[in-house]
């Protein structure tokens, strides 16, 4: 092919050719300006499915995996369990106080803590009988003494106890919470190699966005630790009701009452029967002139 011709070629294709070098012009520019590559910032949601690998740049397009666990994290060997446990108890009749006061025994002795009780009277006269609610906070090294010794308040009515293994989702939250403060340290060196006050601005707010998904993280995992530190008891305790509860004699006022009613129910008995009567005695009077 000659020098012409090539020529003719390339000046009837000069469009494509333009597009072209754009496009490697537009590639070149992303991936080498230095300011572009370092302050043009990937948002980041606070989850451990994937994060940005990072360079002395910037950060890049390029994602790294972080390694996902299933929620019971069977390779992990210290396991993370929360317990809780539901008790409900009878006692016998005028004992209720003084079974109270074995279970504050019990909360004292066990240094437990007591977050909410609810005690008070039941019924009238013979069919009075006390009935009270408590919530316990108990520490997890004590859990199965204060629970055997709450069994022995009285008769134990029902016992329900909840366990659950955490281990995955705090795995996964420390994973979450070591990624974020890395995320943050480096928000925080690129701050500080910033030139630019437009530049310091946004990254200072995502220093700031990025300090409250730690806090938030912290404050969760923080949870989750006093929910395996500390297990929560509640208990139930009833008096027994007594035996002559629902004997009641009728009162006087009641026996008025029905009598009255009965009377009422009479009355509008004889009203609705007295038009059918009259009907009934005039057809007769009518029978007894034809049949004359």
């Amino acid at each position: 092919m000659t020098l012409q011709s090539q020529w003719k070629l390339i000046s009837g294709n000069w469009l494509i050719i333009v597009l072209i070098l754009v496009i490697i012009a537009a590639f070149n520019f992303n991936g080498s300006n230095p300011v572009v590559s370092q302050f043009m910032l990937k948002s980041y949601g606070g989850t451990a499915e994937n994060s940005y690998q990072y360079s002395r740049d910037g950060f890049s397009d390029s994602i790294m995996p972080v390694p996902s666990y299933p929620s019971s994290a069977p390779l992990v060997t210290e396991r993370k369990i929360t317990k809780s446990a539901y008790l409900s108890s009878e006692v016998p009749r005028d004992s209720f106080r003084g079974a109270e006061q074995t279970l504050r025994g019990i909360v004292i002795s066990s240094h437990s803590i007591m977050l909410s009780e609810n005690a008070q009277k039941q019924g009238t006269q013979y069919d009075e009988y006390y009935a009270g609610t408590y919530t316990i906070q108990v520490d997890t090294t004590q859990y199965d003494n204060v629970v055997n010794r709450l069994k022995q308040i009285g008769e134990v009515q029902s016992f329900n106890e909840n366990a659950q293994d955490i281990t995955g989702e705090y795995t996964n939250s420390e994973i979450n919470l070591a990624t974020e403060k890395a995320r943050l340290i480096r928000y925080q060196a690129l701050y500080t190699d910033a030139k630019e006050v437009k530049d310091k601005l946004e990254i200072s707010d995502r220093i700031f966005e990025q300090e409250r998904t730690v806090r938030y993280l912290e404050d969760a995992m923080q949870n989750m630790d006093e929910r395996v530190s500390y297990s929560i008891v509640q208990v139930s305790i009833t008096e027994k009701q007594s035996t002559y509860a629902g004997i009641t004699l009728v009162k006087a006022s009641e026996l008025m009452r029905n009598f009255v009613d009965s009377l009422n129910g009479l009355a509008v008995l004889l009203v609705s029967i007295i038009p059918w009567a009259l009907l009934a005695l005039l057809g007769y009077g009518v029978w007894r002139f034809v049949k004359k």
